[in-house]
């Protein structure tokens, strides 16, 4: 079962990560992942500051070499991520065969799973990350790349619709650009494929 967060933002789905990420789409993974909350320092030293937690869900896919199985493997299991809500860990015996990835956890720092989602855009492997919120700190959001691109963020519900508001339908202008927006979230990911490579 998931675990809630606080009632589902208002605001428009390209402004839903503005506590996570600088933009809406995080044009490039290095600066992206830099959004993340500043090291405080102490000598030489450097500490995290406490991260808010929250609960994860990611679904990946596409064709990815089987030389880099292991990798993906071992991804997923420093995420110590499963495949259902509060299942055992995912182990090697979990892989999805011809069929999409989904992964669950709870307690993740930010909700986002830094590592493996770099590593997705980097292989260019299409995913959709759901994010709760966390009360105080940020909304509910989803993620979605779609193998090319940059990734794009959208605010969304607890339940994982994607929400807009007024300044974006006003922006949109017309009822089928407000559909295209809503296709385009609703991106269904394909198979995850290992091949011979």
């Amino acid at each position: 079962m998931k675990r809630m967060g606080p009632t589902a933002s208002r605001h428009d789905p390209l402004r839903a990560a503005a506590h996570r990420a600088p933009s809406p789409a995080f044009p490039r993974i290095p600066e992206f992942w830099a959004a993340r909350p500043p090291r405080r320092t102490r000598g030489d030293k450097a500490q995290n500051i406490m991260a808010d937690p929250t609960s994860v869900c990611l679904t990946l896919g596409g064709d990815l070499p089987s030389s880099q199985q292991a990798a993906l493997v071992n991804l997923i299991i420093a995420h110590e991520l499963s495949v259902e809500w509060d299942g055992s860990l995912f182990d090697v015996t979990h892989l999805a065969v011809d069929a999409p990835l989904t992964l669950h956890a709870h307690e993740v720092a930010w909700g986002r799973l830094e590592a493996l989602e770099a590593f997705c855009v980097e292989r260019h492997l299409p995913f959709t990350r759901w994010s709760g919120g966390c009360v105080g700190a940020f909304d509910p959001e989803r993620a979605m790349f779609q193998g090319t691109g940059a990734p794009r963020l959208f605010c969304a519900t607890h339940d994982d619709h994607v929400t807009i508001g007024r300044h974006t339908v006003q922006a949109l202008g017309s009822y089928a650009a407000i559909i295209a927006l809503f296709d385009m979230a609703d991106f269904a990911v394909p198979p995850l494929r290992f091949s011979g490579r």
